[in-house]
């Protein structure tokens, strides 16, 4: 129940998201990591770390998608189908990734 512009919300989310993501991505030092990072583990601590938030900066902007294309169905009354299944699906791939992470990271230690 809102306007056509309110569908500039996903879009400009997801741009910030994009930026902000891109700049945190590039100083991997100031992450908060679960172990110590020591000389021999930074290089690989770094490059697992900025991969994570490759992987969720994706799947972050695959989330906004899905959203205005849920949006946009629901607003034109073509809306069928399980609908947020793929939202729930997208949201689980952020668990595992960052599961996957936490299991490479912890090898790298």
């Amino acid at each position: 129940y809102s306007n056509r512009s309110a569908l500039l919300f996903y879009p400009i989310s997801s741009s910030i998201a994009y930026i902000l993501m891109s700049l945190l991505s590039g100083i991997p030092q100031f992450f908060n990591y679960p172990w110590a990072i020591t000389e021999e583990n930074a290089a690989r601590q770094y490059r697992l770390a900025r991969g994570l938030i490759n992987w969720l900066k994706l799947l972050l902007i695959w989330i906004l998608v899905y959203g205005e294309w849920l949006t946009i169905q629901a607003a034109t009354k073509q809306a069928t189908g399980p609908g947020m299944l793929g939202l729930i699906a997208l949201l689980l791939c952020m668990l595992l990734s960052t599961a996957v992470y936490i299991v490479a990271a912890r090898r790298a230690r």
